[in-house]
């Protein structure tokens, strides 16, 4: 979600659209990369288990498993060429309706959003000690930061809990945008006002 548009929006609906056949051969095998794809269907909504109809009935069962070991809460959907075998529609509450000939599966899931509007530039320093403490529900942070050591804004982008720094150009407004679970947002105001 754009910072710029944060304000604006409703929480996000996390669809995570999975490479079936990665997983099926066990890849990526950079550490990193795979670390994030898990985080990706650890904490989204809805699953989609693409190229479905590349995978031999072995593998669909090893994939759909993987994902269920991962997320048992998030529905699995497949799909094949990017088009879904089901319908999917979402309401405000969050939760996720699977249209199927005849059943509905509804999941209520506590993934919230959170934008913070900086009063004031921050230092830099504290920031960072701040960012290294926050807890592990906090799944992505993104942003522009102004720090108290430059005159322009840096774009922020927090993902499993490694920053990404970049200094930007142009009119932004400075905030914070969190996506996690259970936010607990009056600490997180709390923190962040006494940075």
């Amino acid at each position: 979600m754009s910072p710029d548009i944060a304000a604006l929006a409703e929480a996000p609906i996390i669809v995570n659209v999975v490479d079936s056949k990665r997983v099926a051969a066990q890849q990526p095998k950079a550490i990193k990369l795979r670390k994030l794809l898990q985080a990706q269907i650890q904490f989204a909504h809805v699953n989609v288990v693409n190229k479905q109809d590349e995978l031999t009935n072995n593998e669909k069962d090893f994939v759909n498993g993987y994902i269920s070991k991962m997320n048992s809460t998030s529905p699995i959907i497949q799909a094949a060429f990017g088009r879904l075998e089901n319908e999917l529609s979402f309401n405000k509450k969050h939760e996720v309706q699977i249209h199927r000939q005849s059943a509905h599966a509804k999941n209520d899931f506590h993934i919230h959003t959170f934008v913070y509007h900086f009063k004031r530039p921050i230092n830099r320093t504290a920031f960072n000690h701040w960012l290294e403490s926050i807890r592990s529900t906090i799944y992505r942070i993104k942003g522009y930061v102004p720090f108290d050591d430059q005159e322009a804004l840096t774009e922020i982008q927090v993902s499993f809990g490694i920053p990404d720094y970049c200094p930007i150009t142009g009119k932004h407004e400075p905030l914070l945008v969190f996506i996690g679970q259970d936010l607990n947002t009056e600490q997180l105001k709390r923190q962040l006002s006494e940075l």
